[in-house]
């Protein structure tokens, strides 16, 4: 099998004609390919950017956050808000206060405001 550009066209254009029955230029078949590239790269850069906010306490999802607290050893309290575990995560993993921070409702010197 060829994997030139030309080879592909052509073939992308044959199985457009036998899936269709319908007549397709190489034009239309590019700009197929195009869109098709654009949509996947797009869905991609999206996903590498999931991915790098659940690196992060700050930003990470409740499921990603479960992970920081078994590293932390800070399972989440009966009735407690999402903003209030989030905080004392970060307190659990860097428990230095940073300036202008201000006291979550957990007693953390973070603020439980994401």
């Amino acid at each position: 099998m060829k994997t030139d550009l030309k080879s592909v066209i052509s073939r992308a254009v044959a199985d457009f004609e036998l899936h269709t029955g319908e007549r397709a230029n190489a034009n239309q078949v590019v700009e197929a390919i195009i869109a098709s590239y654009s949509g996947a790269a797009h869905a991609l850069y999206r996903y590498i950017e999931n991915r790098l906010l659940e690196l992060n306490p700050v930003t990470a999802s409740e499921e990603g956050l479960a992970a920081f607290a078994i590293q932390a050893e800070t399972p989440r309290k009966p009735n407690e808000t999402l903003d209030d575990w989030r905080a004392r995560i970060i307190y659990a993993l860097d428990p230095k206060p940073r300036i202008g921070t201000k006291v979550g409702s957990s007693g953390s010197p973070y603020t439980s405001k994401f």
